[in-house]
């Protein structure tokens, strides 16, 4: 079971027992009190999953899937979800040496010859990054 407080300056918090017993807290800021009720029963979901160590349901689920970068960090710093891995952004430069790595099992060695110096015309075209 989660609870709600508000701050006396009007920021508002979820309140949650962990496995272990400890209280932790979810700070989430100024926000309507509709939505907190929301994020509450979200809360409450993911709380009892962990409890009983049973998987998410499908609206559970597809609401973590869909929260963006800073109220994920928040559920995954009191481990209510898992952290998300930092996404790499693959450069064109290293997209394309990928490539023509794997392509080198099944292309003649003229192929490959024409694919760098496709790389060098795109990369001198576009940029490295």
């Amino acid at each position: 079971m989660a609870g709600l407080c508000r701050d006396e300056n009007g920021n508002k918090r979820i309140i949650f027992k962990d496995v272990d017993g400890r209280r932790r807290p979810i700070r989430l800021g100024k926000m309507p009190i509709e939505a907190v009720r929301a994020i509450n029963t979200k809360v409450e979901h993911l709380s009892a999953a962990k409890t009983s160590r049973s998987p998410w349901n499908a609206e559970t689920a597809l609401w973590v899937s869909e929260l963006d970068a800073v109220p994920a960090e928040k559920l995954a710093a009191v481990d209510l979800i898992p952290k998300r891995e930092a996404k790499s952004v693959a450069t064109v430069a290293d997209f394309v040496k990928a490539y023509i790595a794997g392509r080198e099992a099944d292309a003649k060695p003229n192929t490959l010859a024409n694919l760098r110096q496709a790389e060098r015309y795109l990369v001198e075209f576009v940029g490295a990054n």
